[in-house]
C-alpha cells in the first residue's frame, strides 16, 4: 500500500505521482499545481509519516560524450542509483502541513568520476481558520546533476504544473540545475457559492556546466527568475458548473539581458460531469512588453493563450490529458518564449499488485524576440509497470524515449553538442514504509 505514496521519489519523466489528502477543495482557479494521476482505489494520506529506498539500475543511450576530430558522439552507458525519500503530512482541525526530502546519486559504469546527485525538498501548509478563508503556501527547492530530474516531485506533495507551473520539459545533460520555486494562495469565501482570490509566485532557474563534461557552446544556457500574480473571481453556477475571471500578471527576467513583463485576462469554466470526470477551459488574451538590457524596447504584443484540463478517474484506472499555449522563462534554451505543450497520461491497476502507467508529451517553444528566430521542441514518450511483491517492497521497470530539436540555438549547431534523442531503460527496487501518526 506504502508503495503509491513514495514512487514520487523515483525519476521523474517515470515517476507515479501521488494525491495527498487536504483540506477541502477551494473554489475553481488557475494555479500552480496539477491533481496527478491516481485511481479510486489508491489511498489518499493524512498524518502519515513514509519513507523509502529506491535502488535502481539505468541504461541511457546518451550517457557518454567523446570528443573526437570531427566534433564528437554519443554512446551508451549503464548507472547505478541509490535514491532514499521521506514524508510526513499531519492534518488538524485548521492546519496541515507537509514535508517532504529526496536525495540520492548515481555512477556510472565507465565513468568513474561523472557522479550524479540530487537533492530535493518540499514542504506545504494550508491554513483553514474559518470555512471561508483558506491560506495554501508551498515551497519546492531541486539542486540536481540528473539530466531527467525535475522539481516538485515529492512524497505526499502533488506534481506542480498548471498555468503557474514551472518550465521543466528540457533534459540539458552535463548541467548542474538549481531551482527554487515559491506558491501562495489565499482564497475568501464571500458565500456558499461565491470567492474571490489571490495567487502568488516566484520562480529561480540556475544553470552551471559541470566541468570536464561540457562542450564549450553549452556555457550558453540562460539564467533566469519569474514573478507572478494574480487575482480571480468565481461562481459557482450548479451542482457540476463553476465559471469564473482571472487576472494575471508575469514578469520574467534572463539573464543578463532580457525581460518581458505579461499581462493575461482569462475565463475559465470547469465542469464536475460526474464524481469520475471533470473538465476544466480556459482562455483570453495576453499583452507583453519586452526589452533587451531593461531599457531597448524590442516590442509590445497581443496574443491568445488558453488550455484545458480532462480528469477521468475510475476504480482502477485513470486517464489525464492537459493543453496549455502561455508564456514560459525558455527552460535554460533561449530568453523568454511562448509554450504550447500538451500531454495524456494513463494509469491502471491491473490486479492488486499490478499497476501500470504511460506518458505522452509535446512541448513547442517559440523565442518572444522576433528578431532571433530561435525555437525548440522536446517531445517525451514513457511507460511503467509496477509488481507490489508485499506492503514494504516492489519492483518497476521503465522505459522512456525523449526527441530534441532546435533551430538557431548557438548550443545546438551540431548534433554532436546537444542529444537529440534519447533512451532511458531502468530496474528499480523500492523498499518502503508507512506510519500512521498523530491523531
Amino acid at each position: 500500500m506504502a508503495t503509491r505514496a513514495v514512487q514520487a521519489a523515483a525519476l521523474a519523466l517515470i515517476a507515479v505521482v501521488t494525491l495527498s489528502a487536504q483540506t477541502p477543495t477551494p473554489p475553481a482557479h488557475l494555479g500552480s499545481e496539477t491533481p496527478g494521476l491516481a485511481v479510486q482505489e489508491d489511498p489518499e494520506y493524512k498524518n502519515v509519516l513514509v519513507g523509502s529506498v529506491l535502488a535502481s539500475a539505468s541504461y541511457d543511450t546518451q550517457a557518454l560524450y567523446t570528443s573526437t576530430p570531427g566534433g564528437g558522439n554519443y554512446t551508451g552507458d549503464f548507472r547505478y542509483a541509490l535514491q532514499p525519500s521521506i514524508g510526513f503530512q499531519e492534518t488538524r482541525p485548521h492546519l496541515s502541513w507537509t514535508l517532504s526530502y529526496t536525495p540520492g546519486g548515481s555512477v556510472s559504469q565507465h565513468m568513474t568520476d561523472q557522479f550524479q546527485y540530487t537533492q530535493n525538498a518540499g514542504g506545504e501548509l494550508v491554513w483553514t481558520p474559518s470555512t471561508r478563508v483558506l491560506l495554501r503556501l508551498r515551497q519546492d527547492y531541486s539542486l540536481t546533476t540528473n539530466p531527467f530530474e525535475q522539481v516538485g516531485r515529492e512524497p505526499l506533495l502533488p506534481q506542480l504544473g498548471g498555468f503557474f507551473g514551472p518550465n521543466y520539459t528540457n533534459v540539458l545533460p552535463y548541467t548542474k540545475r538549481e531551482t527554487l520555486v515559491s506558491n501562495a494562495e489565499l482564497v475568501f469565501r464571500l458565500g456558499p457559492h461565491t470567492a474571490v482570490g489571490f495567487t502568488g509566485g516566484f520562480q529561480k532557474f540556475d544553470y552551471t556546466p559541470i566541468n570536464g563534461f561540457v562542450p564549450p557552446s553549452a556555457t550558453n544556457l540562460i539564467p533566469s527568475h519569474t514573478v507572478n500574480g494574480s487575482a480571480f473571481f468565481s461562481q459557482q453556477l450548479s451542482h457540476s458548473q463553476t465559471v469564473g475571471v482571472q487576472y494575471a500578471y508575469i514578469d520574467i527576467y534572463s539573464e543578463p539581458s532580457s525581460r518581458v513583463q505579461a499581462n493575461d485576462l482569462m475565463l475559465f469554466d470547469r465542469w464536475q460531469i460526474t464524481p469520475q470526470h471533470s473538465l476544466t477551459v480556459f482562455g483570453g488574451g495576453e499583452y507583453d512588453r519586452t526589452r533587451q538590457f531593461e531599457v531597448i524596447a524590442i516590442g509590445n504584443s497581443w496574443r491568445p493563450t488558453g488550455g484545458l484540463t480532462y480528469a477521468w478517474r475510475g476504480n482502477r484506472n485513470a486517464l489525464e490529458i492537459q493543453g496549455l499555449r502561455g508564456i514560459s522563462n525558455g527552460g535554460g534554451l533561449m530568453n523568454a518564449s511562448i509554450m504550447t505543450s500538451g500531454s495524456i497520461g494513463f494509469r491502471s491497476r491491473f490486479t492488486k499488485r499490478w499497476v501500470g502507467d504511460a506518458r505522452f508529451q509535446i512541448a513547442d517553444q517559440d523565442s518572444l524576440d522576433q528578431t532571433i528566430k530561435e525555437s525548440f521542441r522536446s517531445i517525451w514518450t514513457g511507460a511503467g509497470l509496477v509488481y507490489e511483491v508485499n506492503r514494504h517492497f516492489s519492483a518497476r521497470v521503465d522505459y522512456a524515449y525523449v526527441h530534441q530539436s532546435g533551430q538557431g540555438l548557438p548550443f545546438l549547431v551540431g548534433t554532436q553538442v546537444f542529444p537529440g534523442n534519447q533512451q532511458l531503460v531502468q530496474f528499480s527496487l523500492d523498499f518502503h514504509f508507512l506510519k500512521p501518526v498523530g491523531r
